[in-house]
């Protein structure tokens, strides 16, 4: 429709049709720049939201340790990057693309094989660490695990990371050395100890009611477990770690050395119990026992022999069976033949000997049957046996050079020297006696020179005792002579008067 015709249609409104046209032409220029702009702000807004969104999942590394985003606020240690840190002071916050998270948990393996680590200390802002693994793989050098004493969840004594309450122990630190005893109103402890090589000696308190999972793997230098005379679950005999009623034996320390009869009554010989014993040298297993767990033996580098009877009626349980033995490349299984443990070894391939092959006759020791020695003199051994049939003396499991020792004919008699006694260290050892038709074996404890001084003091008053009682003796004897000459001399007088 043409411009004319229309303002002939509208007459005299045309010139209103006219501004409204304007108008609207006006508005709709200016929705379109503020559409324009809208979207210009609205682009630039999600740009930059994207670039400031963390994601759940998120990692990042701050001054050597790594992170994971676990919440809004929060995120986790997951990683010790920087394997030069010896002493670590973990943060209660950390800034990451302009926002600050909280660092509230230690994840599992955080600290894997950081062999450089000597010390940690956790913040108030922790309030979980994810399992005993968290330190436990590759710490070998860590001796502290300190904990913020404001911290809601966790807490430490001497380095040891305990929960809040102390009745868990959690962590002891891998590399710490020595003894330990742990403090009474300790309940728990599961993987508390695994691989603390370091560690020669433990306490277990009265307050323990639950030692679950093995918690002395890898302990390669435990040489005992004691267990306090108040706890009503567990016990120790010689080191070795039962149940109170000595039906399940738990753990035999992984440094004791030679041979081990395994006490009568045991049932169950724990999965792991003699992991790793690489002193153990042979094993003779009484017939109260029907159960030998999972990798009970595993690794025992050293262990030549192992006597099960036939009461044993189920070896492993739920791993595979081969690796009971794992590592035991010279052991010969001793049992009756057609029997439980007979039809294992030729299952799995392992050494067998019929039982009238190892069980010797037990001699008897007459004297010097476990001994203790000061440090002065030689020490004797009597045995009941013809020293035609001795073959040899082992101190330790080791082998004692005959330069050492004397042995007599007739029945046996072995004096080992003082010189070479002076060579052992303090402590209990273990001496087997070996015939060809048996063996005899004792112990013989070195006392510590400070023992030793105060029996060599005791000695040497007792000889002062004695010395101050005999002194009187040759003067009463004189007294004696006198009297007795005096009164012959009084008769022969009498006499030769008389005459």
């Amino acid at each position: 429709m043409g411009k004319v015709v229309l303002k002939k249609i509208l007459g005299k409104k045309w010139e209103m049709y006219r501004i409204m046209k304007k108008a609207v032409a006006l508005l709709i220029s200016v929705v379109m720049i503020i559409v324009n702009i809208n979207n210009e702000m609205i682009m630039g807004f999600a740009e930059d939201s994207a670039e400031a969104v963390v994601n759940i999942g998120d990692r990042f590394t701050v001054e050597g340790l790594e992170y994971e985003v676990i919440g809004d606020e929060e995120v986790a240690v997951i990683r010790l990057e920087d394997q030069n840190i010896t002493d670590l002071v973990i943060p209660e916050k950390v800034a990451y693309d302009e926002r600050k998270f909280g660092v509230t948990d230690i994840k599992i393996y955080a600290f894997d094989n950081c062999s450089s680590l000597t010390s940690i200390m956790i913040p108030d802002s922790i309030i979980n660490v994810d399992g005993y693994d968290v330190f436990c793989r590759g710490c070998s050098n860590l001796q502290e695990i300190n904990v913020s004493k404001n911290n809601l969840q966790y807490t430490s004594e001497n380095g040891v990371l305990f929960d809040k309450n102390k009745s868990k122990l959690i962590r002891y630190p891998e590399g710490k050395k020595g003894e330990y005893e742990i403090p009474e109103g300790v309940t728990t402890i599961r993987y508390a100890f695994n691989n603390c090589d370091s560690l020669t000696s433990i306490v277990i308190p009265g307050s323990m009611i639950d030692m679950e999972n093995y918690p002395f793997s890898g302990c390669s230098n435990l040489n005992e477990i004691k267990v306090s005379d108040e706890n009503e679950e567990y016990t120790s005999e010689k080191g070795v770690l039962f149940n109170k009623d000595k039906t399940i034996l738990i753990k035999f320390p992984a440094k004791k050395k030679g041979e081990y009869k395994i006490p009568k009554g045991v049932t169950f010989i724990g999965h792991i119990a003699f992991e790793d014993c690489s002193n153990l040298t042979d094993v003779v297993v009484p017939d109260s026992v029907m159960t030998i767990g999972d990798m009970a033996f595993c690794n025992c580098i050293n262990l030549t022999s192992i006597i099960i009877p036939d009461s044993v009626t189920t070896i492993s349980m739920y791993i595979e069976p081969y690796l009971i033995f794992h590592g035991c490349n010279n052991l010969t299984i001793y049992s009756t033949e057609n029997s439980y443990a007979h039809s294992f070894a030729l299952e799995y391939e392992i050494p067998w000997a019929p039982l009238t092959a190892i069980i010797p006759v037990t001699i008897k020791i007459l004297e010097g049957k476990d001994m203790q020695y000061s440090g002065s003199g030689d020490y004797i051994l009597r045995l009941d046996k013809e020293s035609d049939k001795f073959i040899d003396v082992l101190m330790d499991g080791i082998p004692v050079d005959p330069a050492n020792y004397t042995v007599t004919e007739g029945l046996t008699i072995i004096a080992f020297f003082e010189n070479y006694l002076r060579t052992l260290q303090e402590g209990e050892h273990i001496i087997k006696v070996n015939f060809n038709n048996g063996y005899a074996d004792t112990t013989l404890t070195i006392l510590s020179s400070e023992l030793q001084s105060n029996k060599e003091l005791a000695i040497s008053e007792n000889n002062k005792v004695a010395a101050k009682t005999g002194d009187g003796i040759p003067h009463i004897l004189l007294g004696v002579l006198f009297a007795s000459a005096a009164t012959v001399g009084i008769v022969y007088a009498k006499k030769r008067i008389s005459n």
